[in-house]
């Protein structure tokens, strides 16, 4: 944690997003102006209403653990009497979900470029023995030069095993769905699942149907099937390998775990350490000054304080403990 910042050195710029617990501020440090952070406020009564004190705390034992080129930077926690707060770098581009769909299709090398950084992002996670069991475009945002990172870290586990029913449905592994004991391994499924629509657009699985129990029986029974003008034959290899419903055979699920992956003949000259490094760029950049002008046009200058309106109030006396570390 960088002890240095207060919050009380913080300027609220505008409003940038809006989660379930609260929102997200664009601030800047007032002692140094051209710093600027991502300051999300959750309110605690919120959290309370939602039981959500352990997945709260969760993400932040998980953040101040992470130091990564591909995962966001974690600066600091605060709290207050109604809130508390992460601070953390400012990725301004939006989130993969959006900018994959503002690009339209994808070239072969932005493809990779996004792929590699997800399997960057989980290799690290999964060498501190944490499984993130949400992977989706959504978890992952843009800066302004196009680089990806992994955010949220509310539904990771730091253990071996589990056999919690965690993650979103269209990107749940089969032995998730099934209540099965599950490892790291269900990551490299949704690691696939994101790269099946990287390349072919809709989800491997569901996209036909808004029934969950459908959608369920069908990732755990359909075959794996790509659209007819797909050739490229390792692209369907490798998300064949990380789609496999045996978690004992799927890619990345051995001994070697991610190297495995960028092993794969679809990653053959795909320069992994240039990406860590930022020497290997992305094709497409975010448009800074139409996002920046949109937040700052639609941001309520009266509600630009790093308070919010009221919530839903708890009944009867709250225990605060689970806050105590903030």
């Amino acid at each position: 944690q960088d002890e240095t910042v207060k919050k009380d050195d913080l300027e609220p710029v505008a409003v940038v997003g809006y989660g379930t617990f609260g929102r997200v501020t664009l601030v800047h440090n007032k002692k140094n102006p051209n710093k600027e952070y991502a300051l999300k406020a959750v309110s605690k009564n919120h959290v309370i209403v939602m039981q959500q004190q352990k997945s709260i705390n969760v993400e932040r034992e998980i953040l101040l653990q992470l130091y990564h080129p591909c995962i966001v930077q974690f600066v600091k926690t605060f709290q207050d009497e109604k809130y508390v707060y992460f601070l953390t770098e400012f990725l301004g581009g939006g989130d993969l979900f959006n900018a994959i769909r503002e690009i339209g299709n994808l070239s072969e090398f932005q493809v990779r470029y996004y792929a590699a950084s997800i399997v960057l992002a989980i290799e690290y996670l999964h060498e501190k023995g944490i499984m993130y069991r949400d992977l989706k475009p959504e978890n992952l945002l843009l800066d302004f030069e196009g680089s990806v990172k992994l955010v949220d870290f509310g539904c990771c586990k730091q253990a071996a095993r589990s056999y919690t029913l965690m993650g979103t449905p269209e990107y749940l592994a089969p032995e998730v769905i099934l209540g099965r004991s599950y490892t790291d391994c269900v990551d490299w499924w949704s690691t696939g699942v994101c790269m099946y629509e990287f390349i072919c657009g809709p989800l491997p699985f569901g996209s036909d149907t808004d029934d969950q129990l459908e959608l369920f029986r069908q990732i755990i029974e359909a075959p794996l099937k790509f659209p007819s003008w797909l050739r490229d034959q390792n692209a369907k290899s490798i998300i064949s390998g990380l789609m496999n419903k045996d978690p004992e055979q799927r890619l990345g699920g051995g001994p070697l775990g991610a190297k495995e992956i960028k092993r794969h003949p679809y990653f053959k000259n795909f320069d992994f350490d240039g990406l860590l490094s930022r020497t290997v760029k992305s094709e497409w950049k975010p448009n800074k000054d139409q996002i920046m002008e949109q937040w700052l046009d639609s941001t309520d200058p009266g509600l630009l304080g790093l308070e919010s309106a009221a919530e839903d109030i708890p009944d009867g006396p709250v225990n605060m403990d689970w806050a105590k570390d903030f």
